[in-house]
């Protein structure tokens, strides 16, 4: 992976972008090609406009996580990144690196969302999917985007389709991070600091449910806040059957037992 360093901008300065931002925005413009880059020195000014250059350039594959002042920006899922043979201005000698896009996190990212969903249709739960929505916050510094994210315990306040803004809006009660991919920001730090009650995690082996402490921070638990009666080996059983059978046959199942096994209401 090639670290492209950015100068902090001068102070009422004419220019109150970094090089390094603004060559970062070049690339997502000119190289459709996947790749890996970390700037530091970074403003939240400059985090806005990576942001937008992105979502002008159609780049929204790249995931950019910011932290008071470092940003990452990468491809998730890819394998190890290579780097581009040509010299980048602004990005040092190397330039980017190369990182594709990677099947693995994908295949593992979609079955797990799917059958989030086929857990809440079976118990019956109300559920909001945003998706890698963007979750960030000016007065924290921080910003980044889970690879899923849901709405379970504020349904009721994010229901409507619209744009929210995370000042007045909360942030989702659940997200999902499959970590196939290494990254260079502490990403657990980031959901701590923006508030982020449950993480799920998956290596691609092992699922983990993580829920935020009294004390910050996150503890492993077996069963989880969204779903009670879902257990992490529960769910990595159904992971583990990936490939022997259709992702549609998993989350039938899972609706099944779900069904079954939900709290029967009370016969009148």
């Amino acid at each position: 992976m090639t670290t492209a360093t950015a100068e902090a901008p001068t102070p009422g300065g004419p220019d109150a972008s970094t090089p390094g931002v603004a060559a970062a925005c070049e690339l997502m413009e000119t190289d459709w090609s996947p790749w890996h880059m970390v700037l530091y020195g970074l403003t939240w000014a400059d985090y806005e406009r990576l942001l937008a250059a992105r979502q002008a350039a159609g780049r929204k594959r790249l995931r950019i996580t910011y932290d008071r002042g470092t940003a990452e920006i990468m491809t998730p899922g890819g394998g190890p990144p290579t780097p581009q043979p040509e010299a980048r201005p602004g990005l040092g000698r190397e330039g980017a690196a190369v990182m594709t896009v990677g099947n693995r996190h994908e295949r593992w990212k979609k079955l797990i969302a799917r059958l989030i969903e086929a857990a809440a249709l079976g118990f019956r739960i109300p559920l909001v999917a945003s998706g890698n929505l963007t979750l960030n916050r000016p007065g924290l510094d921080r910003g980044l985007e889970p690879d899923e994210c849901y709405y379970v315990r504020n349904t009721t306040r994010v229901a409507a389709v619209r744009e929210l803004d995370f000042r007045t809006d909360p942030v989702p009660d659940l997200v999902v991070e499959v970590e196939v991919s290494r990254t260079v920001l502490d990403r657990l730090d980031l959901y701590t600091a923006l508030g982020i009650a449950e993480v799920w995690r998956f290596d691609g082996d092992r699922v983990r449910f993580l829920v935020r402490s009294e004390t910050g921070g996150y503890d492993e638990t077996p069963a989880n806040l969204a779903f009670p009666l879902l257990t992490a080996a529960g769910l990595g059983g159904y992971l583990a059957r990936a490939g022997t059978v259709d992702d549609t046959t998993l989350c039938l199942e899972l609706m099944e037992w779900a069904r079954q096994a939900a709290p029967r209401a009370p016969t009148p």
